[in-house]
């Protein structure tokens, strides 16, 4: 099922309404760069310098969450195997148990990022933070929302959401993914690794970055199909 739900993942790439949704995402991550590049400025003041990465890292990562929120609720329709997004009307309906589950996501999130080893693994490489807390926010949003859908259906799926070892292997999925793009950049000569404020390859920093978190969600997109395909799964049998 692991490897039917990559191509399945793969596959939510096709419908139109996912490509809005990603383009607004990188789009409004691609400003808040350009805010705070433009807040930075050429200072050479140590406090403004620290009170810009302050801010991007903070900030950064609470607007990564809601931005994420919105994505998940615009597209579960889509991730699960339907053919339409989430109707803009149920988007009220919706606000609060999105936005509790971009709290505990957004918690979770700093957490790791103080961990020893995988914490500086996840912060280092774009995309594996938008992968974590977009799983968090799908499985803490959906539960309820799959839970009706499969109780007007009269359907019983045990172990509905990918295990451990599955859930490693779409982990490593967004690592393989990251590396693989960072090795297109360099060979177009686009470097997104560069210190952010260094003043180098600035342009080329925040495209990078931007272009990364949208990688987050490839993987996640993956791991939903896991859920679609435990359900038919169950429905065909």
């Amino acid at each position: 099922m692991f490897w039917q739900s990559v191509l399945g993942g793969i596959g939510v790439l096709a419908h139109w309404q996912v490509w809005i949704a990603l383009v607004l995402y990188a789009g409004l991550q691609f400003a808040w760069l350009i805010g705070i590049g433009m807040l930075m400025g050429n200072s050479e003041s140590g406090g403004l310098m620290a009170a810009g990465c302050l801010t991007h890292m903070i900030g950064g990562t609470v607007l990564q969450s809601l931005l994420l929120g919105g994505v998940v609720l615009f597209l579960t329709p889509i991730m699960l195997g339907g053919d339409h997004a989430m109707p803009l009307g149920f988007f009220t309906t919706f606000a609060w148990p999105i936005v509790k589950a971009c709290f505990f996501a957004l918690v979770i999130s700093f957490a790791i990022a103080f961990l020893p080893i995988i914490g500086r693994l996840i912060t280092d490489t774009p995309g594996l933070d938008a992968f974590i807390q977009g799983i968090i926010i799908f499985r803490l949003f959906s539960g309820a929302f799959i839970e009706y859908l499969l109780k007007e259906a009269n359907l019983n799926v045990p172990n509905l959401y990918p295990g451990f070892w599955s859930s490693v292997g779409y982990f490593v999925l967004a690592i393989v993914l990251f590396y693989i793009c960072l090795f297109i950049f360099a060979a177009l000569g686009t470097t997104i690794t560069r210190n952010q404020y260094g003043g180098e390859s600035g342009a080329s920093f925040i495209v990078g970055m931007a272009l990364m978190q949208i990688l987050g969600l490839l993987p996640l997109f993956m791991y939903a199909n896991h859920v679609t395909l435990a359900i038919q799964k169950v429905a065909g049998g």
